[in-house]
């Protein structure tokens, strides 16, 4: 009768292994879809500190830019050097009105992936605007303190004929 117990007991303890598990995973996509949803409403208050303030700080970053060309690789630099340059093309005249629509993520222990597809205008320094929507994945990475950006790939939706 004891090795019924003890194999019931080990498997009740597994069940709640199990549910703890699924429980952080739940967590830790609603905080991953958070942060993507906070750093569109950043870009799109033109708020550059805010909007810096989630990609990482500590790591070399990376994007494929939405108006195509190659690779941009960024080395780690300060919050504060980061939202300047990006306070100086707001003033510059860069603006973002961007909604985002079908966001998903899925966490890997540490690492993450959020999708979303991204439809509105951006207005660059100089007056030349660009609008559509985009395709737009990014690659988190767990640090102390939260999730950050490492790399971002936007690509244009190109509607066949």
């Amino acid at each position: 009768m004891r090795t019924y117990r003890a194999k019931f007991l080990i498997l009740l303890l597994l069940c709640f292994a199990v549910q703890a598990a699924a429980d952080s995973q739940s967590k830790d996509v609603a905080e991953v879809e958070a942060l993507l949803r906070d750093y569109y409403g950043a870009l799109n208050r033109g708020d550059a500190l805010a909007a810096e303030s989630r990609w990482s700080k500590t790591r070399r970053t990376s994007e494929y830019p939405r108006h195509g060309g190659l690779l941009e690789v960024f080395p780690p630099q300060s919050l504060e050097e980061a939202a300047a340059a990006m306070a100086e093309a707001i003033e510059n005249g860069l603006k973002l009105d961007l909604e985002i629509h079908h966001l998903h993520a899925e966490v890997y222990g540490d690492a993450a992936v959020g999708t979303l597809y991204s439809s509105g205008t951006v207005t660059y320094p100089g007056g030349h605007s660009t609008g559509g929507t985009a395709r737009v994945s990014y690659f988190l990475v767990r640090e102390p303190g939260g999730w950050k950006i490492v790399h971002m790939h936007s690509s244009p939706v190109r509607i066949r004929d």
